[in-house]
């Protein structure tokens, strides 16, 4: 663990941690771990969730979906020929660029 010159806690988060390694350190040091990944919603996940969560190679699709800004949206939209895009809310946007698959 390292400390910045303003004191807080920073830690190397380019290393994938595993389980055993995750299941050792404190629920506030998972918090942290989830924050500096930009984990949407990290602070009212169990300390089992977060494990699981942090100990992923990659977020699932949908959790990268969710760190997108709005203007990244539009961006998604503009490229793939969608037209009329600006008035739409940011979950607007997020269902027409990825609609959920409805079982056939």
């Amino acid at each position: 663990m390292k400390t910045d010159p303003r004191g807080s806690r920073v830690r190397n988060l380019t290393v994938t941690m595993n389980a055993s390694t995750l299941s050792s350190l404190s629920l506030v040091d998972l918090k942290q771990l989830a924050k500096g990944r930009r984990i949407k919603q990290y602070y009212i996940m169990k300390r089992h969730q977060l494990i699981h969560i942090l100990s992923l190679p990659e977020l699932p699709e949908s959790f990268r979906r969710e760190k997108l800004t709005i203007q990244e949206l539009r961006d998604e939209a503009k490229r793939k020929g969608i037209r009329g895009f600006w008035s739409l809310h940011r979950e607007d946007l997020l269902n027409l660029l990825y609609p959920l698959e409805t079982p056939a």
